[in-house]
């Protein structure tokens, strides 16, 4: 058992490093295979998008690329990555009020002054 374990942890090293030991037909996924299979950023329920779905299609191709190539390991986790940086981007963003920023700006330990980077974050 204790050779098997330690197999599977190098194999599994080996594939989020990168490898061509496995081929990538059998185990590598395209981004619209990922997307139907763990879900995408872009269909995120409560948070729509500032673009179009033409314009998030024309980003993804540009900005995230190998959105066609079946990728694992490694490259698939920064493609996901990279695509996560993008949904970040194109999400709509609320409006805040005056008096939401002023609540949450409220008064520091330290002094009676207004902790605007506290209520930036």
């Amino acid at each position: 058992a204790e050779a098997f374990s330690d197999g599977f942890c190098a194999a599994l090293g080996e594939a989020v490093r990168g490898s061509v030991a496995a081929p990538p037909s059998l185990f590598g996924e395209t981004l619209a295979q990922e997307s139907a299979a763990a879900g995408s950023f872009r269909d995120v329920h409560g948070c729509p998008l500032a673009v179009g779905a033409g314009t998030y299609d024309r980003l993804l191709g540009e900005e995230v690329g190998n959105v066609d190539h079946r990728l694992y390991g490694g490259a698939q986790y920064h493609r996901a990555l990279r695509e996560f940086a993008l949904a970040a981007r194109c999400l709509r963003l609320p409006a805040i009020t005056e008096e939401e920023v002023s609540n949450a700006a409220g008064v520091g330990e330290t002094h009676d002054g207004v902790n605007f980077l506290h209520a930036a974050c």
